[in-house]
């Protein structure tokens, strides 16, 4: 990795340094713990660690990932497809209760319930594997309020499912602890 970071002289209004510049490295999470906090220059010349959480709007606007409503696409949600579960699998595999959970946890939906309901009832007629499918099952399932409100009713459950393939929830809870304890307050000046 080299230097992550290289200390610049301290500017003494702003206590920032004057310059920074850093070295990047690019690394997923899940094995972050791996790579960066078993190297011993990381562990102890970092002042900052920046991570992108976000997905990228080509991984979004493409069907082929299953992350949007908006098209038809296979239910997967896998931004790396070395994973081996997709969304529909967990459609398929989960209990009402399980599903239950997940959109209220990782999706902050309202009418979690009835949307599980919906899902198994729906499932025992045929598989749900196409986004559109499931984008309408959660739109039918929904108070007509919500149902033609201006956010789409599926864009939480699809939030959830993208989490729950993912591991998103799970790998921040191995990185921060692990980026907390990493990062150095040498440069840190509490009022």
């Amino acid at each position: 990795l080299g230097d992550v970071y290289k200390r610049q002289p301290i500017n003494r209004d702003t206590n920032l340094p004057d310059e920074v510049t850093f070295d990047a490295t690019l690394d997923e999470f899940q094995v972050s713990d791996a790579t960066l906090f078993q190297n011993p220059d990381f562990l102890t010349d970092v002042d900052a660690i920046v991570a992108d959480l976000g997905l990228s709007s080509d991984q979004l606007a493409d069907p082929a990932y299953g992350l949007s409503f908006l098209a038809d696409g296979p239910l997967d949600m896998r931004l790396n497809s070395k994973e081996k579960v997709k969304a529909a699998d967990l459609l398929r595999e989960w209990s009402e209760e399980q599903l239950t959970e997940l959109f209220e946890i990782y999706g902050d939906e309202p009418e979690a319930k009835r949307v599980a309901k919906a899902i198994i009832a729906e499932r025992t007629k045929q598989p749900i594997v196409r986004t559109t499918e499931l984008a309408a099952i959660v739109k039918h399932s929904v108070s007509k309020r919500r149902a033609w409100g201006k956010i789409h009713p599926a864009t939480q459950v699809f939030q959830a499912l993208r989490i729950a393939v993912n591991g998103e929830q799970r790998a921040l809870e191995v990185f921060l602890p692990q980026a907390i304890g990493s990062v150095s307050y040498t440069h840190l000046t509490l009022p």
